[in-house]
């Protein structure tokens, strides 16, 4: 008989003075295999693990889906949009251009792709890159070239012999715009 028993289970521990029992073998396997019923009982069969295995990984996968589909959406409307188009001068000393919506910044050049042309005593600005709060001014900065405006950008037309001359609206000169939302 043993004289130690496990912890757990108390199976038998044998010192090297103890005598084996058969009786004691029979224990400890009877104790084994209830353990091991009570272990198999509250187990789930293979398919029904295969079929949870699966609807969680299709919530997974839908779920993955439709947070990647929000953040492209999002992207989508987060990216800046670019505006295109042309006017014609008309010589208006202030003329607003309008967009429809206010943009973020604008780009004005002529159609032979002026926007500056500077000379020792005397200088054209014809356009040049204008964003919110930060407008296009003459070289000796006292004058507007072009700016942005509520749903659009202004220009300007002043014409003198000598100095700054801004030309962002003269008559029948074809401009264009980039503008960014």
């Amino acid at each position: 008989m043993a004289s130690n028993y496990t912890e757990n289970y108390a199976l038998c521990q044998w010192e090297p003075t103890d005598q084996v029992q058969r009786t004691d073998f029979n224990a400890d396997n009877a104790k084994l295999d209830a353990a091991l019923a009570a272990l198999d009982s509250g187990k789930a069969d293979q398919s029904a693990l295969t079929s949870l295995s699966n609807t969680v990984a299709q919530k997974a996968s839908q779920s993955a889906l439709n947070t990647l589909n929000t953040t492209v959406q999002q992207i989508q409307a987060d990216l800046t949009k670019l505006t295109f188009g042309t006017y014609t001068g008309d010589d208006a000393s202030s003329r607003t251009i309008s967009l429809g919506f206010t943009p973020k910044a604008v780009l004005v050049f002529t159609s032979f792709g002026a926007t500056y042309d500077g000379l020792e005593y005397s200088s054209s600005h014809y356009g040049g890159l204008a964003y919110t709060g930060h407008p296009v001014q003459s070289k000796s900065a006292s004058k507007l070239v072009l700016q942005v405006v509520s749903n659009g950008f202004s220009v300007a037309y002043e014409s003198a012999g000598t100095g700054d001359r801004i030309l962002s609206n003269e008559m029948g000169v074809t401009y264009y715009y980039i503008a960014f939302s």
